[in-house]
């Protein structure tokens, strides 16, 4: 006789997911263990960290069942066993990260002209401002500094 209820997707013989229109059920046998909305990946993801940690589900058992790479359940596990549940609800999860703001600002440009305006090179001028040299080199293809004209011979 299985232990999985009816409609619910078997995961293994012992674990079974149900779906209705808003929330997923897991079952160990007939007892619900876990349930969250269908759009909470956070939870879904807290779940399945959990169901392969307790030894209920192998990573390819779900892979298999909920069509995630093999790379993303590889990745949910490593953060749940470094750092617990709580890695899921971190407020930082899931916003853009942002550079660190203008490196090129107006001082730095009026300086930067006047090194090369005294003869330094491009190279040079971008190591003594400790800015990276493709940052140089787009303002100069930006039109935002000018390169002197070279000396005729």
């Amino acid at each position: 006789m299985p232990l999985i209820p009816p409609g619910a997707t078997p995961i293994n013989e012992h674990v079974s997911v149900w779906r209705d229109e808003k929330t997923w059920t897991y079952f160990v046998g007939h007892q619900p263990v876990h349930r969250h909305e269908s759009d909470d990946l956070r939870l879904f993801r807290l779940t399945v960290a959990q169901l392969i940690d307790s030894g209920n589900c192998r990573p390819c058992q779900i892979i298999r069942v909920f069509g995630i790479s093999k790379s993303h359940v590889d990745r949910i596990m490593r953060l749940y066993r470094a750092e617990g549940a709580a890695v899921f609800f971190r407020q930082s999860r899931g916003k853009k990260r942002t550079g660190g703001g203008p490196v090129l600002t107006a001082a730095v440009l009026e300086r930067a002209q006047s090194l090369l305006d005294e003869g330094l090179g491009k190279r040079a001028v971008a190591d003594e401002l400790g800015i990276a040299y493709a940052t140089f080199r787009r303002a100069v293809w930006d039109g935002c500094l000018r390169l002197p004209a070279p000396a005729e011979k």
